[in-house]
């Protein structure tokens, strides 16, 4: 999520799984000396079979953690109801690439597989099934995140800092839906994603990926605050028009999500 202000900013995976601002990720990656857990509730309607629109709940548990000081991986698990149950799992991990002589500026590269056990109706943006069956989903992107904080210094250290610190991304993402029986659909839009943090690890994020003509009804937007209530213990609030798929879907609607860091690899463990 935010790459530097407060490790207690780090408690939250993005609703996407990496670490990210809500949907997208960045060129951050997870530090390597505990897991980020978050549980994430979050209703929206999307439209099913281009009929009409159903009301949808989703509640997502989610793991992440640093495997070295340039790689994450991350988990995830939902379940989502609207006419019917159907369960989602995903697994991902992102590799950070190695900095030029820019210090403020880092890339990164990113996959994840995942399954949407027995859909039925809305799998978010335009495409829907209208009987049970796995879909498969599999996503890749590429992404730089900056830090464009005036006077910035070591920006990538993972300590505090007395100033607000304004990061930007930038990046290509990749998905990929295989449904059951159905024919396979794929996308390959741009997004951009900023970051503002104040000197307490407050955090106002806002996100951007352009539309695709065929899996999303709009082009994703989202805006989240978070805040870090102890060094363990975060919590968010946010908008986004993305369904589980993180596509984009038609309205706007809230989610509440809930981090708990897990540390290890310390002293006295």
């Amino acid at each position: 999520m935010v790459m530097a202000g407060s490790g207690a900013a780090f408690a939250i995976p993005s609703l996407g799984g990496p670490t990210g601002i809500v949907t997208v990720p960045t060129a951050n990656v997870a530090p390597a000396n505990g897991l980020q857990t978050a549980l994430t509730y979050q209703s929206f309607q999307a439209q099913s079979l281009g009929m009409y629109a159903e009301d949808i709940t989703s509640w997502t548990i989610q793991v992440l953690g640093g495997v070295s000081d340039q790689a994450e991986l991350w988990a995830a698990y939902s379940t989502v109801s609207n006419s019917e149950d159907f369960h989602t799992w995903e697994i991902g991990g992102k590799l950070q690439l190695a900095p030029g002589t820019d210090e403020t500026t880092r890339l990164a590269v990113g996959a994840s597989y995942g399954s949407w056990q027995d859909a039925v109706g809305p799998l978010g943006g335009s495409m829907g099934t209208g009987t049970a069956g796995d879909v498969d989903v599999l996503k890749a992107y590429i992404v730089a995140t900056r830090d464009f904080t005036p006077m910035a210094g070591e920006s990538w250290e993972w300590s505090s800092t007395p100033t607000t610190r304004m990061l930007g991304s930038a990046g290509l993402m990749y998905i990929s839906v295989d449904p059951e029986g159905g024919g396979s659909e794929t996308l390959a839009r741009p997004f951009v994603g900023f970051e503002f943090i104040g000197p307490e690890g407050t955090t106002l994020g806002l996100e951007y990926r352009w539309k695709d003509s065929d899996l999303d009804e709009k082009a994703v937007f989202s805006v989240v605050l978070r805040h870090p209530f102890t060094p363990a213990m975060s919590a968010e609030i946010g908008t986004t028009n993305a369904g589980p798929g993180g596509f984009g879907l038609g309205d706007q609607d809230i989610f509440v999500r809930l981090g708990y860091d897990i540390a290890y690899n310390q002293p006295g463990w």
